[in-house]
């Protein structure tokens, strides 16, 4: 017996769904790291500001020393903005493909109802059908001992 063409659209939309989870799986793995990542680079800045307020603190520092710490603090700025732009990108994805999960679950939740109610239709068929063959038995004896 072949499959119903709500199991076939409800099938399909049920893979939809698994691979729209698959990759959202994927972009917030994706998003943990770039956090990290940004973690990483803003405690790293902060070590860079403690180095140049003692820096500054201290009488004997030489200008390049405080220029080479001033090139390393744009550098991570530079750097964690990229990794911010990169986060806000994987937020947005995951947003969108929350919204198409969301279509493709509902989607699969209608064809199941439908499967649901045409197989309850053809119960009520098969039902009926039995009743009425009983019947015809029932009329058909009735019949046979009025005659006698």
């Amino acid at each position: 017996m072949g499959l119903s063409p709500h199991q076939v659209l409800s099938q399909l939309a049920e893979q939809e769904r698994d691979r729209i989870q698959t990759s959202l799986l994927e972009l917030e793995r994706q998003r943990m790291l770039l956090e990290q990542k940004s973690n990483g680079l803003k405690e790293h800045g902060q070590q860079l500001m403690q180095e140049r307020d003692q820096l500054l603190q201290e009488s004997s520092t030489k200008a390049s020393m405080l220029m080479m710490l001033g090139e390393a603090m744009q550098e991570q700025y530079i750097r964690l903005m990229q990794v911010g732009q990169g986060l806000d990108e994987v937020k947005e994805k995951e947003s969108a493909l929350r919204k198409v999960w969301i279509v493709a679950n509902q989607k699969c939740e209608i064809h199941e109802k439908m499967q649901k109610k045409v197989e309850k239709q053809e119960t009520r068929k098969k039902e009926h059908r039995t009743q009425q063959q009983m019947d015809d038995v029932f009329s058909a004896r009735y019949a046979r001992e009025v005659k006698h």
